[in-house]
C-alpha cells in the first residue's frame, strides 16, 4: 500500500508576503506553536451555542463544562492524544495542553518546524519590520490533519489585539479576542466564550 500524501491545511500564508522583502539575521530561536484542534460535532457545537443564548430555548444559560463539552462534541481524547504524539515524534515538546482538547501549545527549533509542516520558514521585511513566516500552507499526514483546524505561531508577523465582533456573528455575545496581522488583514479569530469555556476559530 503507497503511504498517504500528506494534507495541506488551507489559508496559512500572509497576504502580506507579496509586498515583503528577503532579510537576514532574525534569529533561529525555538519557535511556540498553538495547534488549533477541531471539533468532531462542530455543527452540535453551533446548535449548542445558539440554544443556550435563546431565551425561549429549554437550553437557556445552561452551559457545560469544558470536559462536557469536550466529551459532548470533541475533539476526543483519542484526536488529542493522535495529535501530541506526532508532534512529539517531531521532537516537539508540549508546553500546555488545554482542558477542552481544543488547543495544544508547542516548541521545538525551526528546522524541526519546518520539517514537520513541510513549510519553510524565510526571513523578511515589511515596512520597517522585519519577521519569519512561512511561504505555503503547512501539511500533516493524512490520519492527522482532519483534527486540526489551524497552526498558530508559523509567523511572527501576526500580533494578537481586541477586535469587535462581526454582526454575522449573532450567538457570540461574549468576549473575543481576534489575531490580526500588521498589515490589517484578518487571519484567525479567536473567539472565547467565557461562560461556555468554549472555544472556536473563525477565518
Amino acid at each position: 500500500m503507497q503511504p498517504q500524501a500528506p494534507m495541506k491545511l488551507g489559508g496559512h500564508v500572509l497576504p502580506a508576503l507579496t509586498r515583503a522583502t528577503g532579510a537576514t539575521g532574525i534569529g533561529t530561536q525555538p519557535l511556540n506553536i498553538t495547534i488549533v484542534l477541531a471539533r468532531d460535532d462542530e455543527a452540535g457545537f453551533q446548535q449548542y451555542l445558539r440554544d443556550v443564548y435563546n431565551v425561549a430555548s429549554p437550553r437557556y444559560r445552561q452551559f457545560m463544562s469544558q470536559a462536557q463539552l469536550a466529551a459532548r462534541f470533541g475533539p476526543s481524547q483519542q484526536a488529542y492524544e493522535d495529535v501530541a504524539n506526532f508532534m512529539a515524534s517531531q521532537n516537539f515538546v508540549v508546553e500546555t495542553g488545554s482542558a477542552n482538547r481544543l488547543t495544544m501549545t508547542l516548541y521545538a527549533q525551526r528546522g524541526e518546524v519546518e520539517h514537520a509542516f513541510g513549510v519553510h520558514i524565510g526571513d523578511y521585511a515589511l515596512s520597517g519590520k522585519n519577521f519569519y513566516a512561512n511561504d505555503v500552507d503547512p501539511a500533516l499526514p493524512a490520519s492527522i490533519a482532519p483534527h486540526v483546524r489551524a497552526v498558530l505561531g508559523l509567523s511572527n508577523l501576526a500580533i494578537p489585539q481586541a477586535g469587535p465582533l462581526k454582526q454575522e456573528e449573532p450567538d457570540i455575545p461574549e468576549e473575543n479576542l481576534a489575531l490580526w496581522d500588521r498589515d490589517g488583514r484578518h487571519r484567525f479569530r479567536l473567539i472565547i466564550h467565557r461562560n461556555a469555556a468554549a472555544l472556536s476559530v473563525r477565518r
